[in-house]
C-alpha cells in the first residue's frame, strides 16, 4: 500500500489527487478482469494501452509486484487477453481468485471452493454510484457534468454520462407505458367531443387532428388537455402516469451502469422532473405523491446538485426555448423542490473551474465516507 501511493502519478491541477502508476493500473485491471466475465472490453483495453505508452516496461514492473498482490495468474490472463484477444476461461479465473484469497490468508482448500462460487455466481461489481446535475437551460449543468467525468476517468473510474430530461423522447420512445395509455384515452376523448358537437354548425376550417403528444405537452388546446384542466382527479392521475414512466426511463438509463460498477453522471435528474411536472401541470400544486414516486423508483444519487443561476442569466446564455417569464417561474420551482429532495445548491455564476473543483472534492469525500 505504501508503494501504491509512493509511485502514484499526480493529477495535473490538483494538490491532493493522484492516479495509479502504470504497473499498478495493470494489476487493478487484471483483478477486474477476473471479477468479470474474463473478457477485455474496449475501455479497459484503452487503459492498458495508456499504461504501456507511459511506461513500456509496465508488464515486467507489474509482474514483479503481482505475487504480493496475489495477482500473478490474473496478470497472466490480462496480458493474454490484451495481446491475443483470449478471454480467461472459468478454470483460469477460479485459479486466479484462489491465488488472491490465499494471499489474503484463506486456506487453499477453502479458497478453491470460494473461488468457484465467485466464478459460477459472480457478485455485482462494487463501487457503482450516481451524481446528478440539475438546473435551467443555460445554467452550466453540462459543463460541470463533463468536467466531473474527466476527473473521475483520470482517477480510474469507468464513467457513463447520461442525459435524462423529462420530455417526449424519454416518455414516448420504445413503446413506453405513457404512449400506450395516452393514445386510446386521447382518441376516446376526441370521439366524445365529436359526438357532442355533431349537431353544431361546421367551422370555417376543419379541426386539425391532435398530435399524440398533446396530452403530455399541452402544446395545443386538445380535448385531452381540456379534460385534465376541467377535472383535478384526472390531472393528478395523469401526472402519476407521467412520473412513473419517467422514473422508469431514468432507471433504465442508469441502473445497468451502476450494477456494473460504473460512475454515472446525469445531466438532469429527479429535481428537473419535479420542477417540470409542476411547470406543465400546475405550479400551484405540489404533486407530493408523484414526486415521491419519482424519487423512490429512480436510483438514489450519491450527490445531486442544483446549478442555480438567475433566470436572466440563463436566458442570456440560451434563449432558445423559454421566455424570460417562463424561466423565472421554473427557477422558483427548482428552488422550492430542491430542499425536499436533498439537492445541494451551487452558485452557477461562480467561475467554472472553481465550481468544478468544489464539486470534485465533494464527490470524493462522499465516496470516501464509510457506508
Amino acid at each position: 500500500m505504501d508503494r501504491l501511493f509512493a509511485e502514484a502519478v499526480p493529477v495535473d491541477g490538483y494538490e491532493h489527487l493522484a492516479r495509479p502508476a502504470p504497473a499498478h493500473l495493470l494489476l487493478m485491471l487484471s483483478r477486474r478482469l477476473v471479477g468479470g466475465d474474463g473478457r477485455l472490453d474496449g475501455k479497459r483495453r484503452a487503459r492498458v494501452e495508456l499504461a504501456l505508452s507511459e511506461r513500456p516496461d509496465a508488464w515486467s514492473a507489474a509482474d514483479s509486484a503481482a505475487s504480493r498482490w496475489g495477482l500473478s495468474r490474473a496478470l497472466e490472463g490480462l496480458r493474454a487477453a490484451y495481446e491475443h484477444g483470449a478471454a480467461m476461461s472459468r478454470g483460469a479465473r477460479a485459479a486466479a481468485h484462489a491465488e488472491r484469497l490465499v494471499a489474503r490468508g484463506m486456506s487453499p482448500r477453502r479458497a478453491r471452493a470460494e473461488a468457484w462460487r465467485r466464478v459460477l455466481r459472480p457478485p455485482a461489481e462494487p463501487g457503482g454510484f450516481l451524481v446528478a446535475f440539475s438546473g435551467l437551460d443555460g445554467a452550466g449543468k453540462s459543463s460541470q457534468a463533463e468536467a466531473l467525468k474527466q476527473v473521475l476517468e483520470r482517477l480510474g473510474y469507468e464513467v457513463s454520462l447520461e442525459w435524462t430530461r423529462l420530455e417526449w423522447t424519454t416518455l414516448w420512445e420504445g413503446g413506453s407505458a405513457l404512449g400506450k395509455v395516452a393514445w386510446p384515452v386521447t382518441r376516446a376523448v376526441s370521439l366524445g367531443e365529436r359526438l357532442r358537437n355533431r349537431g353544431a354548425a361546421p367551422s370555417a376550417e376543419p379541426a386539425a387532428e391532435p398530435a399524440h403528444t398533446d396530452w403530455y405537452t399541452d402544446a395545443v388546446d386538445s380535448p385531452a388537455s381540456r379534460l385534465r384542466r376541467r377535472f383535478g382527479a384526472v390531472n393528478d392521475a395523469w401526472v402519476t402516469v407521467v412520473a412513473a414512466t419517467h422514473a422508469r426511463a431514468q432507471r433504465r438509463a442508469t441502473a445497468p451502469h451502476i450494477r456494473a460498477g460504473r460512475a454515472v453522471i446525469c445531466d438532469r435528474y429527479t429535481l428537473d422532473a419535479a420542477a417540470f411536472l409542476r411547470f406543465r401541470y400546475g405550479e400551484d400544486r405540489r404533486f407530493r405523491r408523484q414526486i415521491r414516486l419519482l424519487e423512490r423508483l429512480a436510483p438514489r444519487p450519491l450527490r445531486a446538485y442544483h446549478v442555480d443561476v438567475p433566470a436572466e442569466v440563463a436566458h442570456a446564455r440560451k434563449a432558445e426555448q423559454y421566455s424570460l417569464d417562463e424561466l423565472e417561474r421554473q427557477a422558483r420551482l427548482y428552488r422550492e423542490e430542491r430542499e425536499a429532495l436533498g439537492v445541494v445548491a451551487l452558485d452557477g455564476e461562480r467561475p467554472r473551474d472553481e465550481l468544478c473543483t468544489e464539486v470534485a472534492l465533494d464527490v470524493w469525500r462522499a465516496l470516501r465516507r464509510p457506508g
